[in-house]
Parts: structure tokens; sequence; C-alpha cells
């Protein structure tokens, strides 16, 4: 009967438990998703624009606008993020962090065509080649490369061809294209978590 007891008074006073509030408050609040996609920009007549590798000195793809969906995130969310330079194609991270970086470049013509993603003016992080020996001059391909890349504040992303001649791009926003999606920060120590 003592026992009886126990069992019951301890049953009433989990039913009187209040549910925990000591929550961490990252579990309870909606996050925005850090994501940006440039794509290739359609004229004003909605023809397609060709890209050709001499209207840019440096070789660079410039011809870039923001995708639509880009605009449905809070203007501060997106202002802290990414912001693209429309003259030059350069897109600049304004957080660090581990990114999954992704792009598509549809080039035409024939020969070895392809293109590199470049980080601050330097060495390629990412490259993407196609030999096309067998197609004709107004033969399109497409060249998608994507991969995990550490990223610093204010480092800047841009995309060139391999070459300065004889290099065409099919710039419409379904053929040409790239972004970034954040999937981790790093600690002091280096270490990964999740965002």
């Amino acid at each position: 009967m003592l026992f009886e007891s126990r069992q019951k008074r301890n049953a009433d006073k989990r039913k009187k438990t209040k549910p925990n509030k000591h929550r961490h408050k990252s579990c309870c609040k909606r996050k925005t998703v850090e994501a940006i996609q440039v794509e290739g920009m359609v004229e004003i007549s909605n023809e397609p624009v060709d890209h050709w590798a001499y209207e840019n000195l440096s070789g660079t793809f410039h011809k870039f606008k923001y995708a639509d969906w880009f605009f449905n995130q809070p203007k501060k969310a997106r202002e802290k993020q990414f912001e693209l330079d429309f003259p030059n194609g350069k897109l600049k991270v304004k957080q660090s962090g581990l990114y999954l970086l992704y792009s598509q470049i549809t080039l035409k013509g024939n020969g070895t065509q392809g293109y590199h993603v470049i980080r601050n003016d330097k060495s390629p992080i990412l490259a993407c080649y196609s030999n096309n020996m067998m197609l004709h001059d107004e033969d399109k391909t497409s060249c998608f490369t994507m991969g995990m890349v550490k990223l610093a504040k204010d480092d800047t992303i841009e995309i060139r061809h391999i070459s300065k001649s004889g290099i065409r791009a099919v710039f419409t926003s379904n053929a040409s294209f790239f972004g970034l999606i954040k999937v981790g920060i790093f600690n002091k120590k280096g270490a990964v978590f999740t965002v």
C-alpha cells in the first residue's frame, strides 16, 4: 500500500511539471537559408544573350543577374550575405563559412572549352573542361562543376574563360548560372558546425 501511494504521488508530480522553457533559441526560431544564385541575362527582346570572351579583358563572364527567388528573402538578410558587382560579374561573400559552390556555363562552338571558378583574382578553386571537337560552330554544350569551399568575409568569386579566343557562351537563366549555399561555419579551432 505504501508502495502504491508513492507511485501515485510521483505520477501526479510528473503531470504538474511544466515543459522546459530553457530551450536553445536556435531550435525555435525560423532561419533564413543563406543562398544565392546568379543567372545569365536575357535582353529586353527576350532573345538569348551570347557572351564573347573578348567582351571583358580578363575573360570573366559578367552578364549575370540575381535569380528571381533571391528577392523573396528579407532585404536585411540579403544585404548581409552576398553582393553581385554587375559590371564585372564578381560575387562578394559577406560572411565567412563553408559553402557549396556550383556553376554551369553553356558553351557554343567546337574545340576544347571550359572555365575556372576563381577566388579573389587568384588561382582556380574549381574548373570545368569540355572537348567538343565534333560540334559545329552553333552547337551547345553545358559544363557543370561544384564543390565545397571555405570562404572568408569579403572573398570574391568569378567565372573566367580558359581561353580568350573562339569561345562563346549562351547566357540565359537556365543555361548559365552559378551559386553558393552556406552549409557551415568554422569555430576558432577550425571545426565545422551547421548553420
